[in-house]
């Protein structure tokens, strides 16, 4: 768990290819060389997608869900969970929609993007957090157990860089 916790400062100042690097030589290990192309296709798209976009601690947006899919690589997902994972903020942060992604990347890769987006979208009352999360990780669950691989390696990233947002 300490390992998903650390985010030294060097990180930072690695950039998407390093990362990209080291996703590809994890996944390389279990994968065969068709499904790397699929990822390496996936992150030229999220690249594409985010590229305007910056991390409050000052990093490419697209960092982010890299470093996302570097969490979710420790229990070794098939292919269109690790495409979903570098995708999973294009729907909900950028013009891109579901149909697109469908286009590109198939509508098992769609899909999950989209119920990503729909736990994102579920609010909860102050008073009513712990009920709201059970509602998000249910409804999630309900659908495919994947998305719920995937926002948690998501929340994992986030919690590393909270020191960069606002109290």
């Amino acid at each position: 768990m300490e390992d998903f916790l650390e985010y030294d400062e060097k990180d930072l100042h690695d950039d998407e290819v390093m990362i990209m690097d080291d996703i590809i030589h994890k996944a390389s290990k279990y994968l065969d060389h068709d499904d790397i192309r699929k990822i390496q296709k996936a992150y030229i798209y999220a690249a594409d997608a985010h590229k305007w976009q910056k991390k409050l601690s000052g990093e490419d947006y697209n960092t982010h869900p890299l470093r996302a899919t570097q969490c979710l690589l420790t229990i070794r997902p098939d292919v269109q969970t690790i495409q979903a994972c570098i995708l999973h903020d294009v729907i909900e942060d950028t013009p891109i929609t579901y149909q697109d992604i469908k286009k590109e990347f198939g509508i098992e890769v769609a899909t999950l993007c989209e119920w990503l987006v729909k736990v994102s979208k579920v609010r909860y009352q102050w008073e009513d957090r712990q009920v709201e999360t059970l509602k998000k990780t249910f409804l999630a669950m309900a659908q495919d157990l994947r998305v719920i691989f995937v926002k948690l390696a998501d929340r994992m990233h986030n919690i590393q860089t909270l020191r960069f947002h606002p109290k």
